[in-house]
């Protein structure tokens, strides 16, 4: 009896230890909830480096998946020229070509669609969309009485063929249209082969500056296969389905558009290894067969998307008398200078784009 007493004493003793334990390491530790709150509060103050780094990661991402619209106005202008830069363009290139616009008391607005997270020409559409809605907004107005497009090579003229095929069934689409005077080529439109649009990828996605020449040479091969084999594909299926070049190509796309803008303006030259100057002016002949007033300047030793830098004086006289007639060649707009007021507009995307 007195042995079965000390047994149930020991053992109560036991339990009470136990329970004063768990009492001990549950006062050590934070509750589920607080737990969230502590660490929201860390990621708040920056303390979280990894997750904050991650989100700096994806921030840059998305950057450059959609670079900013840049906007330059010019008091009391009511002309506007939109620019769209070549595959690989960087910015302060592209502004090189709207200062002298902005010097003559021009509006410009400049952006380049990124050629790394192009895939089809269908990605050039959401880009475009968001030119427009930056520049004229829901309701396809603005400011300006007289738009003109300056495009370099392939990669502009997908950005406007985006641009343009989106006004379509728009209620604004026709008198937007009408206000749009005209459009300068510059390096285009051709149709590019597989060899040139393997070597025009390769050199702006690895540039001879930040990389070297046996790697640019490799994805060069790669891509030149893959574009062959994608021509074979659509060569296939044109036999019995109609409009796939026109679908998959840009080039293909802006002959069939019949309501491209009345005046056109094409900058080329023989120098050019990537887009072609025959095939730069057979688009120019298809464009004059309807009705379109076409001038066309050949301009000799200068490189794809080089012009202006080889031929500074006359590829800004061509450009800024098709705009205005009456600018002299002394350089003078017959309208004063106003000072500009230059921005960067970067919209958030509304849904997340995986590519």
């Amino acid at each position: 009896m007195e042995l079965s007493n000390i047994l149930q004493r020991r053992l109560l003793i036991s339990t009470d230890q136990r329970q004063q334990n768990r009492r001990i390491d549950m006062s050590n530790t934070i509750a589920p909830a607080a737990a969230k709150e502590t660490e929201k509060e860390l990621i708040k103050n920056g303390h979280d480096d990894e997750d904050g780094c991650h989100k700096s990661a994806k921030r840059a991402r998305l950057r450059e998946w959609q670079p900013p619209v840049r906007e330059c106005y010019v008091e009391g202008s009511k002309t506007l020229v939109i620019l769209f830069g070549w595959a690989g363009c960087r910015d302060r290139y592209l502004k090189k070509y709207a200062d002298y616009y902005q010097a003559s008391g021009i509006s410009t607005v400049r952006f380049t669609a990124p050629i790394s997270h192009i895939r089809h020409i269908t990605d050039y559409q959401p880009l475009a969309q968001r030119v427009f809605d930056t520049v004229f907004g829901k309701e396809g107005d603005n400011w300006a009485h007289d738009v003109y497009f300056h495009v370099f090579s392939m990669n502009g003229c997908a950005t406007f063929c985006a641009f343009w095929d989106g006004l379509h069934g728009k209620h604004f689409e026709e008198s937007l249209k009408k206000r749009v005077k005209g459009i300068i080529f510059d390096s285009c439109p051709a149709n590019v082969s597989a060899n040139q649009s393997a070597r025009a990828i390769s050199f702006a996605a690895f540039p001879p500056s930040a990389h070297p020449a046996p790697i640019r040479e490799s994805v060069k091969a790669l891509l030149f296969t893959y574009f062959s084999v994608q021509r074979m594909i659509f060569w296939v299926r044109s036999i019995w389905e109609e409009g796939v070049y026109e679908r998959n190509f840009a080039f293909f796309r802006m002959l069939a558009i019949n309501d491209l803008p009345q005046r056109q303006l094409y900058l080329y030259g023989p120098g050019d290894d990537i887009c072609s100057l025959h095939s730069i002016e057979k688009f120019a002949e298809v464009q004059r067969s309807l009705e379109k007033e076409v001038v066309l300047h050949c301009l000799p030793d200068s490189a794809h998307c080089q012009h202006m830098r080889k031929h500074q004086k006359e590829y800004q006289r061509h450009c800024l008398q098709f705009i205005d007639p009456n600018w002299d060649v002394n350089g003078n707009s017959v309208g004063s200078e106003k000072s500009a007021s230059c921005s960067s507009l970067e919209q958030q995307p509304e849904i997340q784009v995986t590519i």
